[in-house]
């Protein structure tokens, strides 16, 4: 046999962890490697995994091993080799029987040059391609699979999202890679499998994955003045009125841009004017119920929240699932915009939150743009 420190080999063991069986009987040890589709069109493909299978399998082994047999809509690869067996119960420590609970990436492929050919395998064989979305998940009973998994896409950035999902009395464990990081999946790991490899190419040629925010203005104080129309309201602006010497308003909300051409007539600067507007609250229109408060400078916590705003007439919303793609926290990006404009969300009957302000539509109207990645 040759060394289990080849990329060919790493890839079958991921490849038999993921749809390979290992059996002890009267005979002694038995392997199988099977692989199918429920479309007929398909199977010519799963045919050729299955050869791809046999023939690493024969250059590892210098063997010759039985035919691939064919099954109602499925290729299997059934046969018998002692030294192989010995490999696995005696070296690699996997032992016949079953393996879905507990499978794992082998001790001696992480971080090494070999875990990216074992991954490759794994997801041959349980990864999944939608086939409507640009989406793809792998999905395991075995915890330790799903978490070595994850550490793996963490160290080569590649977003996703974690979750569990119920399976009669048990839970599987499940990966998510959507749209945002299909350009970098392809480029870092990919499929072999030939169905598989050919679906992610196609996705590929689409120009439009996502939208991604942007942010549009400079580090530092913001400058509402070139954000806002007419249209909003400084509430309780009169105080700031009387304090520079302005008695013959009456009512309590004062037009924004009213109150800053009067502030400049009495000679403020600019950056003065928007730190003593920035002390009160901003809503939309003078008869509005709702009013936030808005942040003097461009900060890292606005930032991080501007990455996920979804904009809509009189407010602003949040995608969980888009969010939990990078990795994020949904709750915490909800609280931060709680938070940092101190208004609560309302959620709707769709169980979308959404943060009612015309002035937060404004708002990230001006300082973010959507490109298409």
């Amino acid at each position: 046999m040759k060394s289990i420190f080849n990329h060919d080999f790493a890839y079958l063991i991921g490849n038999f962890m993921a749809d390979g069986s290992f059996y002890s009987t009267g005979r002694g040890y038995r392997f199988e490697f099977v692989d199918g589709s429920p479309y007929e069109d398909e199977l010519k493909y799963s045919l050729q995994h299955i050869q791809k299978i046999k023939q690493i399998l024969e250059k590892f082994l210098d063997v010759k091993i039985p035919k691939i047999i064919s099954k109602g809509n499925q290729f299997i690869l059934k046969f018998r080799n002692k030294n192989l067996a010995e490999l696995f119960t005696k070296k690699l420590n996997i032992f016949p029987g079953k393996k879905h609970k507990i499978v794992d990436i082998l001790p001696i492929y992480i971080s090494s040059n070999y875990e990216k050919d074992f991954w490759i395998g794994y997801l041959d064989g349980d990864g999944s391609l939608a086939r409507k979305s640009k989406k793809i998940s792998v999905e395991s009973m075995s915890q330790k699979m799903i978490d070595s998994f994850s550490n793996f896409l963490k160290a080569n950035d590649i977003f996703f999202s974690k979750y569990k999902s119920k399976r009669d009395k048990n839970y599987s464990h499940v990966i998510v890679i959507r749209s945002i990081s299909f350009r970098n999946f392809a480029s870092k790991v990919g499929f072999r499998h030939p169905l598989r490899s050919k679906l992610l190419s196609k996705k590929l040629k689409d120009k439009d994955f996502f939208v991604k925010n942007e942010i549009n203005v400079k580090k530092g104080i913001i400058d509402y003045i070139n954000i806002f129309d007419s249209t909003v309201f400084i509430e309780k602006g009169r105080e700031l009125l009387i304090k520079y010497g302005e008695t013959k308003y009456t009512r309590p909300n004062i037009n924004f841009q009213k109150l800053v051409l009067l502030m400049q007539k009495k000679e403020l600067k600019k950056k003065e004017i928007l730190k003593e507007i920035n002390n009160y609250r901003f809503k939309k229109s003078k008869g509005s119920i709702n009013s936030v408060c808005l942040p003097l400078y461009i900060e890292r916590d606005l930032i991080k929240i501007s990455k996920f705003v979804r904009i809509r007439e009189g407010g602003i919303t949040f995608s969980k699932r888009y969010i939990e793609a990078f990795n994020e926290d949904f709750n915490k990006i909800l609280q931060l915009t709680e938070n940092i404009f101190d208004l609560k969300p309302k959620f709707t009957n769709k169980n979308e939150p959404l943060f009612c302000s015309g002035v937060l539509s404004d708002f990230f109207n001006k300082i973010i743009k959507r490109k298409n990645k």
